[in-house]
């Protein structure tokens, strides 16, 4: 039951990443709502699985997508310290996230900071860096969005979060009129995208960036 509600938030994702940065796909919130339907399945049949500190994790994380931060703040709170430190930091990540989605940013700014200062984990790290580059758009507070998202691309290993990262960077240089810097992005978009469109469009500004 459990390995089916990943898979539901595997394909959840898919579909989300290839959107980012317009509104989630019907399609992609249907599957979280599966993915919700699931993992409470395992917690009412399956009480005493090993699987039940997991499933209220990928739980708490379909609700966020689909904007119900208060049950995902409720999931994440049935998360304690044991011998999985992964899930724990991950818990505390998910939380600051719907913390700063309820509107208390800076809140979230201080909790993501810590999790960055205590753990030794480069997804964590690379996640945290993100978010807080996110956050610091919202707050319209450039050399800080800039400062995380290159530092999250210095730890990340995930293709499709690269692609996001250095799409956001080469945005940034486009518009300042750093040509290079932004070619650069741009190509780091089409080694590591998984959207066919983001693709073509960082073929595209590549090609406006030769005419410059």
């Amino acid at each position: 039951t459990f390995y089916n509600a990943k898979l539901y938030y595997k394909d959840a994702e898919k579909i989300r990443l290839q959107k980012e940065g317009q509104a989630i796909p019907i399609s992609a919130m249907d599957k979280y709502g599966k993915v919700i339907e699931k993992c409470q399945k395992v917690l009412k049949e399956y009480p005493e699985s090993s699987y039940r500190m997991d499933a209220f994790l990928l739980m708490a994380q379909a609700r966020y997508f689909r904007g119900d931060y208060s049950l995902a703040i409720q999931n994440l709170n049935q998360i304690q310290i044991g011998e999985n430190s992964t899930i724990f930091e991950n818990a505390r990540y998910w939380n600051s996230l719907c913390k700063w989605k309820k509107g208390n940013s800076q809140i979230a700014i201080e909790q993501l900071e810590d999790l960055l200062f205590k753990t030794k984990s480069k997804e964590i790290k690379s996640k945290c860096h993100l978010s807080l580059a996110e956050i610091n758009k919202e707050l319209k507070n450039t050399e800080k969005m800039i400062f995380h998202l290159e530092s999250s691309a210095k730890v990340t290993r995930d293709r499709t979060q690269k692609s996001i990262i250095y799409g956001k960077l080469a945005e940034i240089a486009f518009n300042k009129k750093n040509y290079r810097s932004a070619l650069k992005g741009y190509k780091n978009i089409i080694s590591n995208s998984l959207s066919k469109e983001k693709i073509e469009n960082a073929h595209l500004q590549i090609l406006k960036i030769m005419r410059l």
